[in-house]
């Protein structure tokens, strides 16, 4: 098993290691489309010079996005995948 491929497998086993801890626990898919801190968050990393950087709290760059999101604000995307149906 090559180092990326083995790397890959450890960090895609960690969450599960996780979840396994919970009585119950619900997952909802968010689609990339959909998921605005995520695209916030890609467009400050690529004008970030560190390779990780960790939040202890959401960064204020993406506060009104996320406050947004948890308000359940509707914001309606075009979605040029024409196999993802919303």
């Amino acid at each position: 098993m090559g180092s990326n491929t083995k790397a890959h497998h450890n960090s895609t086993q960690k969450p599960w290691q996780l979840v396994s801890q919970f009585c119950w626990i619900q997952f909802k898919h968010c689609y990339r489309q959909a998921n605005r801190c995520v695209d916030v968050l890609g467009r400050i990393g690529t004008d970030q010079d560190l390779d990780f950087i960790s939040f202890n709290c959401p960064s204020v760059d993406i506060m009104n996005v996320f406050e947004e999101d948890l308000i359940g604000m509707y914001f309606n995307r075009l979605c040029l995948d024409p196999d993802v149906v919303l």
